[in-house]
């Protein structure tokens, strides 16, 4: 079997709580014979064809998702699609003519290719109707410059700097900057991991209002995607 064909589609809702309603929904690749704490070495570990190959599958379904939903995806894409010229000039050109709402996600894990060559992508990628967005922020290489050097609309706060917020005053107080730093920057927000009341309603009382995670809604896989009501039973806001 494939490296590609060894993926299976999943999604997972993102919750906005003051409108209480799902957004969007985040595509998930699930690999089989890859457990969780290795996916990311194995996506590493993918050629940028083979890499463009999940995206453009991720394409077709956003596009199945939104015309039997009106429901938007957000897709993770890897850097080194952008790197490789090939890919990357492929990847532009299947969506020349897009008009069908998405976001790509960049995750910080690994180290962002140099902005004077990713934010005119960026860029392109706008015209073809693509938001942008910094994926596992506070986990990465990149630190605090990728605010004011590369041109995201989104910042997904990973689950690491929320973990065990409620007895730990001063991170409170860290995320808080954080919430107010993107707002001013005119950004919008995720933030990942929420499984429980108590950490959403500290978040909350900070600023927060997006969220993604256990708490509203487990990955499902997609392989039979047919309901035009993808999600009815994610949870609003308490």
């Amino acid at each position: 079997m494939g490296t590609v064909h060894r993926i299976h589609q999943f999604a997972q809702a993102v919750v906005d709580v003051e409108k209480q309603t799902t957004i969007k929904l985040e595509l998930l690749s699930r690999v089989d014979g890859v457990g969780p704490s290795d996916l990311e070495e194995f996506f590493e570990s993918l050629s940028p064809e083979d890499s463009l190959s999940i995206v453009m599958e991720q394409l077709e379904l956003a596009t199945r998702v939104h015309a039997e939903s009106g429901m938007p995806c957000s897709i993770n894409i890897d850097n080194k699609i952008l790197l490789n010229e090939p890919t990357r000039a492929q990847l532009l050109e299947r969506l020349t003519g897009n008009t069908v709402p998405m976001t790509f996600e960049f995750t910080e894990i690994f180290p962002m290719p140099p902005a004077q060559l990713v934010n005119p992508i960026f860029g392109q990628l706008r015209e073809r109707s693509v938001e942008i967005a910094l994926d596992d922020f506070g986990t990465g290489f990149n630190g605090m410059s990728l605010f004011v050097d590369y041109d995201f609309d989104v910042i997904k706060v990973d689950r690491v700097l929320i973990a065990d917020i409620a007895s730990r005053t001063k991170k409170a107080k860290v995320l808080g900057l954080i919430c107010d730093m993107i707002a001013s920057l005119g950004k919008c927000h995720v933030v990942e991991g929420l499984d429980d009341q108590e950490t959403l309603q500290i978040l909350r009382d900070l600023g927060y209002s997006v969220f993604q995670g256990f708490y509203f809604h487990r990955p499902e896989p997609l392989d039979d995607f047919s309901a035009v009501d993808i999600y009815p039973h994610v949870r609003g806001a308490a």
